[in-house]
C-alpha cells in the first residue's frame, strides 16, 4: 500500500489512482415520468464523464422504456425501470401495469438497490424533484 499524505492533494490523486483496480463507477439515476428533458441530461451528463478521463464506467438509471432506443457511449449501459404515467390531475399511476402505485414504487426501488448494490458505484448522482409545490400533487415515491 501507497501511503498517502492528504496535504498533497496532487500525491493523494496520484496514489489513489495506482490503487485503483477498477474504472471509476458512476451511477446517474432519473425518474423520467414526463417527457425526454431528464434522460437528454443524463445522457449529456454520461459523456461528459466519459470525456473526463480515467475511463469511468457509468449506468444510466431511467424511468422510462425509450431510454433504451438511444446509442450510448462506449462505457454507458442504461436500465430502464417500469414506467409512472402522469394523469391530467397530477397524480401517478404506472403506466403500463396493472398495479397500483405503491407496487411500482416498490419494483423500482428494489431494482435500483439491487443494481447500486452490484455495480458498487464509486458516484450516484440522483436527479428528482426535491419540494412539492402542492398539497395536491402525488409526485412518485423517492426510495
Amino acid at each position: 500500500m501507497t501511503k498517502m499524505n492528504p496535504a498533497d492533494p496532487l500525491q493523494y490523486a496520484a496514489a489513489l489512482r495506482r490503487q485503483r483496480t477498477r474504472a471509476p463507477r458512476v451511477v446517474l439515476y432519473s425518474h423520467d415520468t414526463l417527457g425526454f428533458g431528464h434522460l437528454r441530461r443524463n445522457m449529456l451528463l454520461a459523456q461528459a464523464i466519459r470525456e473526463c478521463g480515467h475511463d469511468p464506467e457509468v449506468l444510466l438509471v431511467a424511468g422510462m422504456r425509450e431510454a433504451g432506443a438511444f446509442a450510448l457511449p462506449a462505457g454507458v449501459d442504461c436500465l430502464t425501470l417500469p414506467a409512472y404515467a402522469k394523469a391530467s390531475d397530477g397524480t401517478y399511476h404506472a403506466r403500463d401495469l396493472g398495479i397500483g402505485v405503491d407496487a411500482l414504487c416498490d419494483i423500482r426501488a428494489a431494482t435500483i438497490r439491487a443494481a447500486v448494490k452490484n455495480f458498487q458505484p464509486d458516484l450516484m448522482i440522483v436527479d428528482n424533484v426535491p419540494a412539492v409545490p402542492s398539497t395536491n400533487w402525488a409526485r412518485p415515491c423517492a426510495h
